[in-house]
């Protein structure tokens, strides 16, 4: 659109400058299919470089090779082929990074599982579990029914007997339900027991005794996730509890990173949705790791779906530039210019590039265009050495697909906004004007009025009741 406008203060009419975009998105569409250099690549490989281009830059280069690693095994924990079936799910709700604050972001690490924050609520409850068998519970609670005499639990009350063998009796009864609930649990054979709600104490020191660890207080997202993870089924109804609806696990451990405790979930029953453990001590650093590597997640999802890739570095966009200025001296009316001017709009890629890692853009420029000249289609700017170099020797690729949906984006806008006739801009109003008219909308009826909604200030009235 800058070249465009250029273009009409020049006295090209919009039609055109229509044309030509429209005889450019032909031709640039039409030459990406040559500058594809993707296809011998395995799935396997191309997610990886879809990966590893999406770190570049955004990360130090000395972890580079770290978090790549870090997000294939991620990907391959849950299968490439799931990849292309998770749709708008992807990545949140399959990879999901946790924050632990303190050591460093090298020591953040994939699991093939689910991590929790907390720690078994027992003492005596085991800190490791083996071959584990997991009973996911919702919506119940392990404890007294509320009732006659009986309200919430951690609530104040008071119970009054009359003889001490109604006490007894209380005592009794009581014990003998919350052992009948605990009972059915243990009949499934579950080792492990998850829960949404709260265990009572005289449960938890049960389950302790049998050696059973107890989690209680996990959020409905969490708890669908160990379920899906661990391949369980979550019961809302004790007396539907049966063997096939536990999960598996090969190991349960409780960590402590840092200052807090996390129950490490791991080696579950072909996880569909696991966990990145992300460490390190300043919390803006490690949100923007976060959100860097959702992001690699997502290219490699673009990249096992379309395993079409282009030169990066923008050597893609300086080739197209090339060619456009080339194919646009075929014409002999007004598209040339116009083709000349996109050709110049994609080698601003280029040149950005070139401007954010310190190098003189004239010169980078100058001789990127001439490496491309001599046939070096894979010439683009190393941010990292500050030079021109070759793009396939680095390993720096973009995705065909994602190219492909920006440029036709580009081209479309350009379009729709060149398709207005005719536009009018106001002159800003001079600073007493502007003042003015502030004023005199903070005192109208409907202000005040909202006001009076908002805040419920009856006491404020409008001019004309003042009056």
């Amino acid at each position: 659109m800058e070249k465009c406008e250029k273009l009409i203060r020049k006295g090209i009419h919009p039609n055109h400058l229509l044309d030509g975009l429209v005889n450019s998105a032909k031709f640039v569409l039409s030459k990406m299919n040559d500058l594809i250099v993707s296809n011998g690549f395995s799935k396997e490989a191309a997610v990886k470089y879809g990966i590893r281009s999406s770190l570049i830059g955004k990360v130090p280069l000395t972890d580079l090779n770290f978090f790549t690693d870090l997000v294939v095994r991620a990907t391959e924990i849950v299968g490439y082929e799931n990849l292309k079936n998770m749709g708008n799910m992807y990545p949140h709700r399959i990879v999901d990074v946790k924050i632990a604050e303190g050591g460093s972001l090298r020591d953040s690490h994939t699991v093939d599982g689910i991590v929790i924050f907390g720690k078994p609520p027992h003492p005596r409850m085991p800190r490791e579990v083996n071959d584990a068998k997991i009973a996911v519970i919702r919506n119940v609670e392990l404890i007294t029914p509320k009732g006659q005499g009986i309200v919430k639990r951690y609530w104040n009350y008071r119970l009054v007997f009359n003889r001490t063998d109604f006490l007894h009796e209380f005592e009794r009864s009581r014990k003998q339900y919350l052992f009948e609930l605990a009972d059915k649990i243990l009949a499934s054979g579950a080792n492990v027991i998850i829960m949404e709600k709260g265990v009572d104490d005289l449960l938890l020191e049960y389950f302790a005794d049998k050696g059973v660890l107890v989690i209680r207080g996990i959020p409905i997202q969490e708890l669908e996730r160990i379920a899906q993870s661990g391949g369980a089924n979550m019961v809302a109804d004790l007396n539907d509890l049966r063997p096939s609806d536990l999960g598996y696990a090969s190991r349960i451990e409780v960590k402590k990173l840092g200052e807090r405790h996390w129950i490490y979930i791991k080696g579950c029953k072909n996880p569909q949705t696991i966990d990145i453990v992300l460490r390190g001590f300043a919390h803006q650093i490690t949100g923007e790791i976060e959100r860097i590597i959702y992001n690699a997640l997502r290219a490699a999802r673009t990249a096992y779906l379309d395993q079409r890739f282009v030169y990066g570095g923008g050597a893609f966009e300086e080739e197209i530039a090339l060619a456009l200025e080339r194919h646009a001296e075929t014409f002999t009316d007004k598209n040339q210019v116009v083709m000349k001017a996109v050709a110049e709009a994609f080698e601003g890629i280029p040149e950005v590039l070139a401007s954010n890692c310190g190098l003189n853009t004239l010169d980078a420029i100058i001789e990127l265009r001439a490496r491309h000249a001599k046939g070096e289609k894979d010439a683009g700017i190393d941010g990292v050495g500050r030079r021109i170099e070759s793009m396939e020797k680095l390993g720096v690729y973009d995705s065909a697909k994602v190219k492909e949906y920006v440029i036709r984006a580009a081209f479309e806008v350009a379009y729709s906004i060149l398709r207005v006739d005719e536009y009018i801009k106001l002159r800003p109003l001079p600073e007493p004007e502007r003042y003015y008219k502030q004023r005199m909308k903070a005192l109208s009826k409907e202000h005040v009025k909202k006001l009076r909604e908002d805040y419920g200030l009856d006491y404020v009235k409008s001019a004309e009741e003042s009056e």
